[in-house]
């Protein structure tokens, strides 16, 4: 059971890498990732409640601990995503950083709630993943999700949903620091004039562009290695009059694929085969 879990795992997350590629709004997005996750988290539900036995107790861990928090913490990402651009204040700039500071205080507020079970997961500890991860096994002593008491005891654990929210919110911290940054970019508008905004289009996919982008960040390319990726990224939008949106989901992205360095490694092929030419 354990392998048809894993597929559709694996099927909803390229799915969900189909839809980013597709489409720029980030409303638009979020609603339709959210179909497409609870879509899945149905699927995996219907199995567990109809195949029941895991057959091992290592199988019902990996999936309690890794397989259903990776679909749930989807669904949870990109409803705060949805909530957070709906609700966002149209008016000023200050407005609208004082509503980004006060969602990711609150992402701070969970972290400092869950400190101990926070350092146990991020730290690939199991000691006691057969009672946090094992279904019948809860412990009142431990910090349960107040969710637990109304979920269905043979889809879930007592700390399965904060796996999730922990994956969820780590990413969610990102994309918000991102926003704030971007806010305050905008005062800048003017700061960078290598040359005439007009003259460049970048014209080929954008995730390529931000592999490259974190190829020199890595690098330290720029700054004696000081300038910080956002930095990077606002500068390369303006030279090139494009839109990356958020380029650390994008990252994110890159890093999932089964080719990372994809762009990266059609530019070597390509400037390889051109001086090989030139030099024959």
């Amino acid at each position: 059971m354990i392998t048809k879990c894993i597929k559709i795992v694996e099927d909803c997350e390229n799915k969900l890498i189909e839809l980013e590629s597709q489409l720029q709004n980030i409303t638009e997005k979020a609603e339709q990732a959210l179909t497409i996750t609870k879509l899945y988290h149905t699927k995996l539900q219907e199995l567990i409640l109809k195949t029941k036995d895991f057959g091992t107790q290592e199988d019902e861990i990996k999936f309690f601990k890794e397989l259903k928090p990776t679909v749930v913490s989807k669904f949870i990402y990109w409803s705060n995503i949805l909530t957070l651009e709906t609700k966002k204040p149209i008016g000023s700039e200050k407005a609208q950083r004082k509503f980004l500071k006060a969602a990711l205080k609150d992402l701070i507020r969970f972290w400092n709630q869950n400190l101990e079970f926070y350092q146990y997961y991020r730290s690939k500890n199991n000691c006691l993943d057969h009672v946090l991860f094992v279904r019948g096994k809860e412990d009142v002593h431990l910090l349960i999700e107040p969710d637990y008491f109304y979920a269905d005891p043979a889809f879930c654990t007592s700390h399965d949903l904060k796996v999730a929210k922990i994956i969820a919110y780590d990413v969610l911290a990102i994309y918000i620091k991102s926003e704030i940054t971007k806010i305050a970019s905008k005062k800048d508008k003017n700061g960078f004039n290598v040359m005439d905004k007009k003259q460049l289009y970048w014209t080929d996919n954008k995730i390529s562009l931000v592999e490259l982008i974190y190829a020199l960040y890595i690098q330290g390319s720029f700054n004696r290695g000081t300038a910080d990726i956002k930095e990077l990224s606002s500068a390369f939008e303006k030279l090139f009059n494009v839109d990356l949106g958020d380029i650390y989901r994008s990252y994110i992205e890159i890093k999932g694929r089964q080719n990372p360095t994809k762009f990266l490694d059609e530019l070597k092929t390509k400037l390889n085969a051109k001086i090989r030419v030139e030099d024959n």
